[in-house]
């Protein structure tokens, strides 16, 4: 259950109260703060399922990302006490990323980035702008959604890391440490999803040829 001075809302599993959790990211009160934006399956239309995080991309001031970070779960406390915190790992082109989980199982990403670490990248085109106070980042994603999808070095990669994994699933197998080779095999789904949709276009570019 999350609250606040004038307002009390339930956020389940189920149906996690979007537009409640987005206001009140968007009304954090921090100096350094130049923008905030949702990304993820939630920033594009109809794709996010009920139990999808909540991913946001914050841009603050330069010099000002350690501090922010320190601070964050404190400037959240309009959501509660967080029940878990990870991070904060730099993730290359998200950004320093850190994690925040809520009552009852609410999963939060923020992304966060200063000039030095923000670049046009596909994993930005979608994102949905809430607060910009400078325009920067509505640039940023306006130029990520102009960049072309370099799909052979997708494939490449994607066929790279499948076939790592499978190396290593033998291997634990071999070493009968189940748990690990579970947790290898969970990578398989991306990277066959990767393979379909480079089928797919494939198929599309055959099909406009002729």
């Amino acid at each position: 259950m999350f609250t606040s001075s004038n307002q009390r809302q339930e956020v389940t599993l189920e149906g996690v109260n979007e537009e409640f959790l987005v206001s009140r990211i968007a009304e954090i009160d921090a100096p350094e703060i130049r923008s905030i934006g949702v990304g993820g399956s939630r920033a594009v239309g109809g794709s996010a399922d009920p139990y999808a995080d909540l991913d946001f991309f914050i841009l603050v001031r330069d010099g000002t990302v350690p501090e922010f970070i320190r601070r964050l779960p404190d400037l959240l406390h309009s959501l509660g006490s967080p029940l878990l915190v990870r991070g904060p790992i730099f993730v290359p082109n998200y950004g320093h990323s850190v994690t925040l989980i809520f009552a009852p199982a609410v999963c939060c990403q923020f992304n966060i980035n200063d000039e030095s670490t923000l670049q046009p990248h596909h994993c930005r085109k979608h994102t949905r702008i809430v607060v910009d106070h400078d325009g920067f980042l509505t640039l940023v994603t306006r130029q990520s959604a102009g960049l072309d999808i370099d799909r052979r070095q997708v494939f490449q990669e994607a066929a790279a890391t499948f076939w790592h994994r499978a190396i290593d699933i033998v291997r634990d197998l071999r070493r009968q440490q189940h748990w690990m080779a579970i947790r290898h095999l969970s990578d398989a789904p991306q990277q066959l999803l990767t393979f379909a949709r480079s089928e797919e276009h494939t198929s599309e570019l055959q099909s406009l040829r002729h």
